[in-house]
């Protein structure tokens, strides 16, 4: 979260401070929606919430929703969306952004799917529509109620879906 890794859109491919600096190209600096996208999972199980909450916070207030904003130039100088040459919008980040928000884990092998929501304020609700894990499907309502994330299964089996604390990394 660095001045010259984080652009304000997501984290940068390469510091700032590089020599070879480059917001515009793909490899020397631009912002790779799916793996900012990664990286605030991570951040999530690292513990800090917080810090992978603000990398999808800023990466879905975008004005175009459909575009990506892979361009890493700071954000104050561009406060819409620039997309990159050779930019792919139909990447994953925008649900891997929503998977790190709200704390989804599947466990395939067992049926169960875990849930450690944090909603960011400007997001006061959402809900998951035909969410899959394997053969069963679920829709599930989101809300925030203070500081604090709810969840309601509004479709599916109920007692196959628990919170529980993403795990964290222990070295």
């Amino acid at each position: 979260m660095q001045r010259d890794m984080w652009s304000g859109w997501g984290i940068r491919t390469l510091s700032s401070d590089n020599p070879s600096f480059n917001p515009y190209n793909y490899q020397t600096g631009a912002v790779w929606p799916h793996d900012s996208a990664i990286i605030a999972m991570g951040m999530r199980r690292f513990g800090f919430t917080a810090e992978g909450g603000s990398v999808g916070t800023r990466r879905q207030r975008r004005r175009k929703p459909h575009s990506m904003p892979v361009c890493s130039a700071i954000r104050q100088a561009f406060p819409c969306n620039i997309l990159a040459p050779m930019s792919r919008p139909g990447q994953q980040g925008h649900r891997s952004c929503l998977q790190a928000m709200l704390g989804l884990e599947q466990d395939a092998p067992r049926g169960e799917l875990y849930l450690d929501p944090a909603l960011p304020d400007w997001l006061p609700d959402v809900t998951l529509i035909d969410l899959r894990l394997g053969r069963r499907r679920f829709d599930i309502r989101f809300w925030r109620e203070g500081k604090d994330t709810v969840f309601e299964v509004l479709k599916g089996k109920r007692d196959t879906v628990e919170r529980k604390a993403i795990t964290p990394f222990r070295s």
